[in-house]
């Protein structure tokens, strides 16, 4: 647990948006940023792999997020993603060819041989993978994701950010919308459906509004930061691993 003396004298950040928003743990996790440049290095190595059994086929990943890694960890704070789309995410589909048959087959290693060659174990995928040492990566980073994740919960309940969460609430209710906190107004049931709802926008707005006259994201991005310098501090030596497990997977997508 992080120590309450730590959160004697925060200095509050003003911030209106988040899209950019920086933890001291992103350097140990896989951000948005992480997870493209590793992507685009699985997708050359399993290219390869495909090439070497002479099937043509581009290999792709499903989608790319257009959320930056914190940019709705305290609720949606984008006025022009509130007009544009309230709080439903932007995501474009990847509308490719998708694999079957024998490149199904390769791809996945449901077979061990193809025309006299042998199948990598688990297929293409698997190989690539392999090459980037993800299962190594994913071992290594769960403390920083475990660490993450108190660190969200511990500022949540911080005496700082509830009461930022009340001025949020007061502010929502004189513009005629009652929620508990703000992440209960992303999360309500109407606008979860796929299509956008009808005044879906208009809550959106007023919610980003609510947000940056009470300065609930500078508030709780300026307590959570805190928590996280504290637990990086307790927890270095795990963290190291986790640092070096990133860079190696890094090192062998960016030579892939």
């Amino acid at each position: 647990m992080v120590p309450k003396e730590e959160l004697k004298n925060v200095e509050t950040r003003r911030l209106s948006d988040s899209k950019n928003l920086r933890l001291p743990l992103d350097r140990y996790l896989i951000t948005e940023e992480d997870a493209r440049v590793i992507s685009k290095g699985r997708i050359k190595l399993v290219g390869d792999c495909i090439k070497r059994f002479g099937v043509v086929f581009n290999y792709h990943e499903n989608y790319e997020s257009r959320i930056g890694t914190n940019e709705r960890r305290y609720g949606l704070a984008d006025p022009f993603l509130a007009n544009a789309q309230g709080y439903h995410l932007n995501f474009s589909e990847a509308k490719q060819s998708q694999p079957s048959g024998t490149t199904l087959e390769i791809l996945t290693g449901k077979i061990e041989t193809y025309k006299g060659m042998r199948v990598p174990k688990d297929g293409c995928t698997g190989e690539a993978k392999r090459k980037l040492h993800e299962e190594e990566l994913q071992s290594s980073i769960e403390v920083a994701q475990n660490l993450n994740h108190e660190s969200y919960n511990a500022s949540r309940q911080d005496r700082a950010v509830i009461k930022a969460n009340k001025a949020w609430v007061e502010c929502m209710r004189g513009k005629g919308y009652s929620y508990a906190d703000p992440m209960s107004a992303i999360s309500d049931d109407r606008f979860t459906k796929q299509e956008i709802a009808a005044n879906e926008r208009q809550t959106a707005r007023a919610d980003v509004l609510c947000k940056t006259k009470v300065n609930l994201i500078g508030i709780w991005a300026s307590v959570e930061t805190s928590y996280q310098q504290a637990l990086i501090r307790d927890n270095q030596s795990a963290l190291s691993k986790a640092l070096e497990a990133k860079n190696k997977t890094f090192k062998a997508a960016e030579s892939a």
